[in-house]
């Protein structure tokens, strides 16, 4: 299937949203607080948002929304390219890496990281020194026989904190919808002291970048069984970096020069 789906808002009344107790999944934010439920019936699935709104997918090309009330036109459409595609996708068989990402001279370069951990940073800095920024938060693949391709999604960047602060003229209202590239290759960063920047083999590789694979259903065997051979299989085709990045913007600048040296170029 195409990595597109269109956001359509329904015409009728939402339907009442299940019951947590009824959802097969939960996703819960930074802070431990649930962030989303979802799950799935014989024609669709779905995903609620609290104080956002209902989504359904599966039965087409398109995802319907019932917002709550009062919630603007904004708030769902960041909700859906941040939260709802990237699941309503892989729900329906693509890949998607919880993933930013810039490119470089031989492709993508996506940046894996749990939230917070500064992959948007280090991605939008690394733009500021010209390699374009890509993605935020997702980056859908696939593979075929030249390779692995990198499918786009429509995104903003979303810089939070000292970041923010840091980057105060970072455009975070464009909306960039980019072309489909090569993906070259996938840094999986950490905060730990020092800096580092180390190739794996695939062994070591698999089970890293497993971890920032977006999921659906993990009681879905069928499909849990496709996702873990093409995450295997992109670990053996494509060069992931472990990235140790020690806290504070002040070492952003070495860990740049490292990763323009060691895998950019």
């Amino acid at each position: 299937m195409s990595a597109h789906l269109e956001l359509v808002r329904a015409g009728a009344k939402a339907p009442a949203p299940p019951s947590a107790d009824a959802s097969s999944n939960v996703w819960l934010d930074s802070d431990g607080s649930p962030a989303a439920y979802g799950g799935s019936d014989e024609v669709s699935h779905w995903m609620e948002l609290p104080g956002v709104g209902s989504f359904r997918f599966g039965d087409g090309p398109r995802v319907t929304v019932f917002p709550a009330n009062g919630i603007r036109d904004e708030t769902v459409e960041d909700a859906f390219r941040r939260i709802v595609l990237p699941m309503a996708l892989q729900a329906e068989g693509e890949e998607v890496l919880h993933a930013s990402a810039v490119v470089g001279p031989a492709g993508v370069v996506a940046v894996c990281a749990v939230s917070g951990t500064g992959k948007t940073t280090l991605a939008y800095a690394l733009s500021r020194r010209g390699h374009p920024l890509w993605a935020d938060d997702a980056v859908a693949f696939d593979s075929n026989d030249d390779g692995v391709l990198a499918q786009p999604l429509p995104f903003t960047l979303r810089l939070k904190g000292e970041s923010a602060t840091l980057f105060g003229d970072a455009p975070t209202e464009t909306l960039y919808e980019p072309e489909a590239e090569r993906l070259a290759a996938i840094l999986v960063l950490a905060r730990e002291e020092g800096i580092s920047v180390e190739l794996l083999d695939t062994a070591a590789a698999f089970p890293l970048v497993l971890e920032h694979a977006y999921c659906f259903d993990l009681d879905e065997n069928e499909r849990k069984r496709t996702m873990m051979a093409s995450y295997l299989e992109l670990a053996a085709r494509i060069p992931i970096y472990r990235v140790r990045m020690q806290p504070g913007l002040d070492r952003l600048p070495a860990l740049l020069d490292r990763l323009e040296r060691d895998v950019l170029a």
